[in-house]
């Protein structure tokens, strides 16, 4: 619970540095991403914290239910209910307003701000339920504040499963769509024995058409 209230704190402290002082979301965000690594880093002093003696902890995503493990089945409900949230909901649909033009959703009565604090809070959660279950499937975490491979993997996936990096469209089905492709793509490399710097060079060119193609659609719509 600690871990989910630290990771909510975060998510806040990214919607302030985006909504007071109007920095550049993706530059925010990544810039939290080196001070919470650093942060991380200098308490555990760069150690490999082992965490073979809780095995209770450790039932939180090995175990499993109907053959498919819980850290899954967390994937899955934490999947349903944001979909939910962006495509049933009033607060689902300011969000999007407010991602595609947030001047209009203002002048339309929308807490721009507001929405933008609880997104960010969301997506911190989430992020921090994220470590909880990766730390619980192979009990043990260390922390790397100069490691941003992970973070450009994951904006890849968001972006090739369609999420406007302008904001304004997306889906979570389709991140999870094109976060498994991600995935795939760099199991492939792993089972065919390729050099990474290929999958790194592979990752960036999908990023760089996923982004070009976005900017295409936008300039014909």
């Amino acid at each position: 619970m600690e871990v989910l209230l630290t990771a909510l704190v975060i998510g806040l402290a990214n919607g302030v540095v985006t909504t007071v002082f109007r920095i550049n979301a993706l530059i925010g965000t990544l810039a939290m991403s080196f001070i919470v690594g650093g942060c991380s880093a200098l308490i555990t002093k760069g150690n490999l914290l082992v965490l073979f003696d809780k095995e209770g902890f450790g039932k939180l995503a090995r175990t499993e239910f109907a053959t498919v493990t819980t850290s899954i089945w967390l994937m899955v409900g934490a999947v349903v209910l944001i979909g939910l949230l962006l495509s049933t909901t009033t607060v689902g649909r300011y969000m999007y307003a407010a991602g595609g033009n947030a001047e209009a959703a203002r002048l339309a009565g929308v807490r721009v701000d507001a929405v933008r604090m609880l997104t960010f809070a969301i997506s911190g959660t989430a992020a921090g339920l994220a470590g909880v279950i990766d730390t619980s499937r192979v009990l043990s975490a260390q922390a790397s504040p100069n490691d941003t491979a992970l973070a450009f993997t994951v904006l890849a996936g968001i972006v090739v499963g369609g999420t406007s990096i302008m904001g304004g469209e997306g889906a979570v089905w389709r991140t999870v769509v094109g976060v498994l492709f991600i995935a795939l793509v760099g199991n492939g490399y792993l089972l065919l024995q390729f050099d990474p710097l290929y999958e790194q060079i592979t990752m960036g060119a999908l990023l760089l058409a996923a982004v070009g193609l976005d900017a295409l659609s936008r300039r014909r719509g």
